[in-house]
């Protein structure tokens, strides 16, 4: 997952949250 979301690919995505291992979240804090 962090191998893509660094990728090119991934350039589209903007205001998504993922859920990481451990039910964390990786994107802005509400």
């Amino acid at each position: 997952m962090v191998a893509f979301l660094a990728s090119a690919e991934a350039d589209y995505i903007t205001g998504q949250n993922y859920i990481i291992d451990g039910g964390r979240w990786l994107g802005p804090k509400t």
